[in-house]
């Protein structure tokens, strides 16, 4: 501001945006991606350790405990980490999980996959922006995501979702239970006006 003589007044941050038109139109024609009897809880990313999907399988192994009927969904391919898909096939099978969790690969249209889940896990050590919590938000889906950036103002607690600390298997296996307790479809807080595509650019 000062360096271009600008009114910090003036200036908005605009985080992320997203054009909720396209995001209805994924869904127009999709099926149902999951059993309704199943609670289903659907992450996605490329395949390596950065998104902490080890993090995730871990705590899902703890909570399909308590909650028999769970499913974990994970979208997205192998990238920049040669191996770790391998790593977690090999998890899921040390844990006994190889009927529980599903690692389904690159979806081109995973917009039906977050409709229509009972809950949206962002696992990510480190990550930018994610549009697929307000994605997954848009389309009435709880969010459980670490940390790494600041939702404030986007995931409030016990009301769309819970933030919890990174790299934390136990936290996570809280929030998950959390959800599964005490959040329903559909959520009754969707914080879509600071992104929303068509009020930005007008």
């Amino acid at each position: 501001c000062n360096k271009y003589h600008i009114n910090p007044n003036k200036i908005k941050v605009i985080r992320n945006i997203i054009d909720y038109k396209n995001l209805d139109k994924a869904i127009a024609n999709n099926i149902t991606c999951y059993k309704n009897s199943d609670y289903n809880i659907v992450a996605s990313g490329a395949l390596y350790s950065v998104k902490g999907f080890d993090i995730l399988i871990n705590a899902f192994a703890l909570a399909s405990r308590e909650i028999h009927n769970a499913q974990l969904y994970i979208l997205g391919k192998e990238r920049y980490e040669l191996g770790y898909q391998k790593y977690l096939e090999n998890l899921i099978e040390i844990l006994g999980l190889t009927n529980k969790v599903h690692l389904l690969g690159y979806k081109e249209n995973p917009y039906p996959y977050y409709k229509d889940a009972d809950l949206f896990v962002l696992s990510s050590r480190t990550e930018g922006y994610p549009n697929v919590v307000l994605e997954a938000l848009y389309y009435g889906t709880p969010v459980i995501a670490t940390d790494c950036v600041d939702f404030s103002g986007v995931i409030v607690e016990g009301i769309n979702g819970y933030v919890i600390k990174r790299e934390s298997i136990k936290d996570m296996y809280k929030a998950i239970m959390l959800a599964h307790d005490n959040l329903r479809k559909p959520i009754t807080y969707i914080p879509i006006e600071n992104f929303d595509y068509s009020k930005i650019f007008v």
